[in-house]
């Protein structure tokens, strides 16, 4: 008669990455603070100008009866954009390949014929 014995296989797997979030590009604004000529009477940018220009700027609001000043304001600009890169972000998770499992496997035979031991 055949004898068998319980044989346990341990589970098979792997490792596998995965995606978490998908590389990307950001593209950031870079601020500088600069320095503008403001008329006084309208508000307007008279900065680019020029000293010639600013004078005829002022004429005009003071022939208009206006007030012909103008001060200095401080403003945020955009001075250009920066690009910045996030790499993708990734996890690992372990994937059964092969279930644990358990066999029965010949261990031999035993004589059934009924001897005295």
């Amino acid at each position: 008669m055949a004898e068998y014995e319980a044989v346990s296989h341990p589970e098979k797997g792997h490792n596998e990455q995965y995606v978490i979030k998908e590389a990307w590009t950001e593209s950031a604004p870079i601020y500088e603070m600069d320095e503008r000529d403001i008329c006084s009477a309208c508000g307007a940018n008279i900065t680019d100008l020029g000293q010639t220009g600013i004078s005829q700027h002022m004429k005009n609001h003071m022939l208009a009866g206006e007030n012909g000043g103008y001060h200095s304001q401080w403003i945020q600009i955009q001075t250009g954009t920066e690009t910045i890169e996030h790499p993708a972000e990734y996890g690992t998770r372990y994937v059964v390949d092969q279930a644990a499992y358990d066999e029965q496997v010949p261990a031999g035979y035993k004589c059934s014929c009924g001897a005295a031991k």
